[in-house]
């Protein structure tokens, strides 16, 4: 949502305007040859040894469907534990990472659920 609207300024920087968009968390991609700019999502500190400069803040929220919402009234609470004994869909992240539900949670516990890269299901 950021990105896209600026891309075509992206592009016209770029020497002969080949410019390749992927998404990744991958922290290897900053070792390959032909990457010249890499646009992160997180903290300063979850990537040490290089600059980082703050785009934008974020917002996160859970959502759910009304079904799941029936099924377990406590998610209307201000509590953030009572995710913790309900099905959760996660991102493939690692437990500490921002966008991760232990971390939006506050809890040192692994939870389970189907994980999802993007827009690919690897449940």
């Amino acid at each position: 949502m950021w990105l896209m609207p600026r891309f075509d300024v992206v592009v016209s920087r770029v020497p002969n305007g080949q410019v390749m968009l992927l998404t990744s968390y991958d922290h290897r991609d900053f070792d390959q040859p032909d990457v010249a700019l890499s646009l992160r999502f997180g903290r300063p500190e979850d990537w040490p040894g290089l600059a980082a400069t703050k785009l934008f803040d974020g917002e996160w929220f859970p959502v759910c469907s009304p079904a799941l919402l029936a099924r377990h009234p406590a998610l209307m609470s201000e509590n953030p534990n009572a995710f913790l004994d309900v099905p959760l869909l996660h991102l493939t992240s690692q437990p500490a990472d921002i966008e991760s539900w232990e971390s939006w949670i506050g809890t040192k516990q692994k939870l389970d659920g189907p994980r999802f890269q993007l827009s690919v299901y690897d449940a």
